[in-house]
């Protein structure tokens, strides 16, 4: 039996991405086997015993169902994160989006038969799922987490030095998104500055798209004046991004849907005071460790912030019960607590059957396979090893066509959750990134990993690493090609 993490999207510094790799290290703690798969499925898959039958999946949903899910035949547990309300998204130009989080709440419904457990991140997720026909105990609610070890991380020094200059830092961390409302954080900066405090700024930490939410709002911080006092500071590392809550004298949630909220814990446990509108997840995960505001209206808001940032006794306050409050959830969302709750969804799950429809014969298309393609450049030094980044389901099938379709050896699978091992049913060693440009230093590299901007970024820090341009490949699956 193999537990099989499914999801689509950012398995590396993203909310979703980080609960997987936090959730198979419990896995692997538990003793199971696990892997990780991040792809919508693929018509073939259904064909070719990709899935076993006695593998559990683990599907993590945040937006809609992959619709050949319901096909595959095995046992599955939901992790629900929550869906985005799609009426935040009207109007503008995330259309497609907006229908997909539609699509996902209706088929919420279709849930309860197709999942035998659930796993939800907040009180606020378990009862849409009782919305939406779920039992209540079939869900288990479990308390996401933070890498402590991480927290406690040097943050950059640069940063807290040119910040802590008596001007009272605002901070709000997550992606520029509609869900997490910036206009009302930057409504109610605006109405504070105005009216309290002069000397403030405002820091808004986390990625920036060039879409029309992200315009909107740069307009807004333009027709209130505030361009050199709002700060959009796109997606940091991780030292940068630590140093912000070390300059902090107030952190603003306003987000309008949350499934859970990691970054209160991060105020929490760095000791920031925390001001958050009481909506969605927000209350169970602040609970009394900060200061809950039912109103959006910016003078209401900004009347609290100033009387939290005014009054020091009330600040020391909220960040002792902030901390308090962080350790009650670490505590709860400890290892034990999560391996323990792992385990019994994994025995309650072996004791059904294997829940799955029968796909008609227009979901089983027979495609025809396009022969693996080989650039003359990725061809011109045949006595060169050959090292894999990626271990993902596009990894798995290039290694698959390489060994049917041609007569090259891999040498090496790298990624960045692999230990050093060599395979059983195969002579490639496996091993981390960094220990594949330490031991294969002249070899080709291609990678398999099908998102262009992460594939960018791997082939940017190989070469940083020292691996020639001329020696970096990509996989295009899509066309069957390295090039």
């Amino acid at each position: 039996m193999k537990i099989i993490q499914l999801f689509f999207g950012t398995l590396y510094d993203d909310g979703v991405g980080n609960t997987v790799q936090i959730m198979d290290d419990h896995l692997k703690a538990a003793g199971y086997e696990t892997e990780i798969l991040n792809l919508f499925i693929e018509p073939s898959m259904l064909k070719n015993g990709f899935f076993n039958e006695d593998d559990i999946i683990f599907y993590h949903l945040s937006v809609r169902m992959d619709p050949l899910l319901q096909f595959v035949k095995c046992r599955k547990v939901l992790v629900f994160h929550n869906i985005t309300y799609p009426e935040l998204l009207i109007g503008l130009n995330l259309d497609s989006l907006r229908m997909d989080c539609a699509c996902g709440m209706y088929e919420l419904n279709d849930t309860k038969n197709q999942f035998v457990e659930a796993i939800a991140f907040s009180e606020f997720s378990r009862n849409t799922l009782v919305a939406h026909g779920w039992e209540k105990e079939r869900i288990h609610v479990l308390v996401n987490t933070v890498k402590q070890a991480q927290l406690e991380s040097e943050p950059d020094k640069e940063t807290i030095e040119k910040y802590s200059d008596g001007i009272t830092n605002i901070l709000f961390t997550g992606r520029v998104f509609p869900n997490k409302k910036q206009e009302d954080i930057i409504r109610s900066f605006e109405y504070y500055k105005r009216n309290y405090n002069e000397k403030s700024r405002l820091f808004l930490v986390g990625a920036v798209k060039s879409d029309q939410y992200s315009f909107f709002l740069r307009n807004l911080v333009k027709k209130c004046g505030l361009e050199d006092s709002v700060h959009f500071l796109g997606f940091l590392k991780w030292s940068e991004y630590l140093a912000y809550y070390y300059i902090a004298n107030l952190y603003l949630c306003m987000s309008a849907h949350e499934g859970f909220c990691r970054p209160l814990l991060e105020a929490m446990y760095l000791k920031v005071p925390i001001l958050a509108v009481n909506e969605t997840a927000v209350p169970d995960t602040l609970g009394d460790g900060g200061v809950l505001v039912n109103s959006r209206e910016p003078s209401v808001v900004a009347g609290e912030i100033d009387k939290i940032i005014r009054d020091k006794q009330l600040s020391k306050a909220l960040i002792e019960r902030g901390f308090e409050r962080y350790k009650k959830l670490s505590g709860q969302s400890g290892a034990q607590v999560w391996i323990e709750t792992l385990k019994e969804i994994v025995a309650k799950t072996l004791k059904t059957e294997a829940t799955y429809r029968t796909p008609s014969d227009t979901v089983l298309w027979e495609t025809q396979e396009k022969t693996l393609e080989l650039s003359e450049r990725f061809m011109a030094f045949p006595e060169k090893d050959i090292v894999l980044y990626g271990m993902g389901a596009k990894g798995k099938e290039l290694i698959r066509r390489v060994s049917e379709e041609t007569s090259l050896v891999i040498t090496c699978v790298c990624d960045k959750r692999m230990e050093p091992r060599t395979e059983n049913d195969a002579e490639y060693y496996c091993c981390t990134p960094e220990e594949a440009v330490s031991r294969y230093p002249s070899a080709r590299f291609v990678i398999t990993v099908q998102d262009k901007l992460i594939a960018v970024e791997i082939a940017s820090w190989l070469t940083e690493k020292g691996i020639a341009t001329q020696d970096i490949f990509i996989y295009e699956s899509d066309v069957n090609r390295i090039r």
